[in-house]
């Protein structure tokens, strides 16, 4: 129970979730570009965690792959081009959503 507690801490410390934060707007950007996908993100991003403390180094990593997994999506739905690979079935419906006025739905789902 105390490692649960000392991970829990250190996971909710104002470093890491600001890298949290960072790294997913960060992931968002390169996500919703077509063609930068997250593994793109991630190779720009690695060398900066080099000077982090492990925890925000992690949370700026996960961020990162969160937001642009995310990110994809929005290129998918607003343009109908997946940002990225795992977006490529939403072009399906958020792309037709999109054309009946529903992009906020299909962006929030």
């Amino acid at each position: 129970m105390e490692a649960f507690l000392t991970a829990l801490s250190a996971s909710l410390a104002p470093d890491a979730i600001l890298a949290v934060t960072i790294g997913t707007i960060i992931g968002l950007i390169f996500g919703a570009i077509p063609g930068l996908t997250f593994t793109v993100a991630l190779a720009l991003v690695l060398p900066m965690t080099f000077t982090l403390e492990p925890t925000p180094a992690i949370g700026l990593l996960l961020g990162t792959y969160i937001g642009g997994m995310t990110g994809g999506s929005v290129s998918a739905v607003l343009l109908g081009i997946p940002g990225t690979p795992s977006a490529a079935v939403t072009v399906f419906d958020g792309y037709q959503m999109m054309r009946r006025g529903k992009a906020s739905r299909a962006l929030s789902t």
